[in-house]
């Protein structure tokens, strides 16, 4: 199986910086080294970067970089199938999302189901507050003075930004497409994943626009952020309510060509389906996932009398049409 992987801005700058070197009047290796050389000089190759879209992008690539690397690999088409149905009515978004910046890689062949999709995708998920803060240690390296921190009017204080980037098939080398959203926006989507009312919420949260902003212009441009919207969603969900069928290593029968990027040192985790009887495969499918987050006290005496309220979510139903599974209850880890 091949996997399509995120498309690293950082990357491709890194790359062009190299032709151009001697021009610039640097000696940039390859790999991080180089990497770490270039960004201090960021501001003096383009004064204006930071005022652009690409600024935020590579910010939180860089915060990848500089944590765990974490890159997911869906080991079975009909668990991404699965998180484009998921639904929950998440009562409590506060204890649900969690500080995090990861990959999630999509089976080449899966990508016609999610819209126009043509690459990984890259999360990252913080609190607003603490997320200004990495946006402004970023400029600070690059040598830029970050002033302030452009928000919409639904990224109030306190609130959990939620953003993901991607390339489209009809997007340009090295041109990357982006949503941000906030924990209060994404539970809503999640509480009703339709279309229609996912367009209704993005024109009413008010996107942040910046120079050179690249703006949504056709309905299969939008339709692909909201398959990816649905698609991380869906994984968060999966994720805490099935942390047992996440293991650390890549995904069997990988291909031998599967390439990374030049700047990539990763921890791998498979996320594997449920597991079934042995009857057959024949018409096999995971039938819309249902969860539920616990929010009663009772939920959270015993074993989970130090879990946050809230945090425990429950997979009621996973209807595993052809085969036979068993119900999940299992706490966030």
């Amino acid at each position: 199986m091949r996997y399509a992987l995120y498309n690293f801005c950082l990357d491709y700058i890194h790359k062009d910086a190299r032709k151009y070197q001697k021009e610039l009047g640097l000696k940039l290796e390859k790999g991080h080294k180089g990497l770490e050389k270039l960004i201090p000089n960021l501001h003096w190759i383009s004064p204006n970067f930071s005022e652009t879209m690409d600024f935020l992008i590579v910010s939180e690539e860089y915060l990848w970089l500089q944590n765990q690397r974490k890159s997911y690999y869906p080991e079975d088409h009909s668990v991404i199938k699965s998180w484009l149905n998921s639904q929950i009515d998440i009562k409590d978004p506060s204890s649900f999302y969690e500080n995090e910046t990861f990959t999630l890689n999509i089976p080449v062949d899966l990508l016609n189901d999610i819209g126009e999709l043509g690459s990984g995708v890259l999360v990252t998920i913080y609190n607003i507050d603490e997320k200004e803060n990495v946006v402004k240690a970023f400029g600070k390296k690059a040598g830029f003075y970050i002033r302030g921190f452009e928000r919409s009017k639904t990224m109030k204080e306190g609130t959990t930004s939620i953003s993901a980037n991607y390339t489209t098939r009809s997007d340009g080398k090295g041109v990357t497409s982006r949503v941000t959203i906030t924990d209060n926006v994404m539970s809503e989507i999640i509480r009703d994943p339709d279309f229609e009312n996912y367009k209704r919420i993005i024109s009413e949260h008010n996107e942040m626009k910046f120079r050179d902003y690249i703006e949504i212009e056709t309905e299969a441009e939008l339709y692909t952020q909201f398959c990816v919207v649905k698609m991380i969603a869906g994984f968060l969900l999966y994720r805490k309510a099935m942390p047992h069928l996440i293991h650390e290593g890549l995904p069997s029968g990988l291909r031998k060509n599967f390439e990374t990027p030049t700047i990539d040192r990763r921890s791998h985790y498979v996320i594997k389906r449920p597991e079934a009887s042995e009857a057959s495969d024949r018409d096999y499918h995971i039938r819309r996932s249902h969860y539920r987050q616990l929010t009663h006290p009772r939920y959270y005496k015993g074993d989970y009398q130090n879990k946050v309220v809230g945090s425990r979510i429950v997979l009621v139903s996973a209807s595993m049409v052809g085969r036979k599974t068993t119900d999940y209850t299992v706490s966030n880890q």
